[in-house]
């Protein structure tokens, strides 16, 4: 299956919280139009414990999510989407790869950690904040 880069973004970030004794699992949703001519919209983010762990993109930031990591119970735009079990993993981060596409995803992350820092610092607090306003 080929991914998209915000799909390589859960991956980096999930490597982030595995890095930091943070499990997380993976979770990918379908959202069903009543109208059939306007097919399915799919969707991935990370939760933690009951909390949901996302970088927000410009795609998502169109809905008026005020900050660039969303880390909360779920929301009306996550509750669009319809879960099956079968989509729902433990996050591996980078591990899931092998061979030279996670020696190119390591370099790739190393940069992506740069670039990303504060949104991943902002990540971890807010995961600690919430797991102790919302428990685990």
């Amino acid at each position: 299956m080929t991914k998209n880069v915000g799909e390589f973004d859960l991956d980096f970030s999930g490597q982030f919280l595995l890095e930091n004794s943070i499990e997380s699992y993976y979770i990918f949703g379908n959202r069903y139009f009543d109208d059939p001519e306007e097919g399915t919209q799919s969707h991935a983010w990370l939760q933690v414990s009951n909390l949901i762990v996302q970088e927000i993109s410009l795609r998502i930031d169109l809905l008026n999510y005020n900050k660039k990591v969303f880390v909360g119970i779920e929301d009306k735009f996550h509750d669009l989407f319809q879960v099956e079990k079968r989509n729902v993993h433990i996050s591996s981060g980078l591990n899931g790869y092998s061979g030279m596409s996670v020696l190119r995803l390591l370099g790739l992350y190393k940069i992506y950690l740069n670039i990303s820092n504060k949104n991943l610092l902002a990540i971890f607090y807010e995961i600690l904040i919430a797991i102790c306003i919302f428990g685990s």
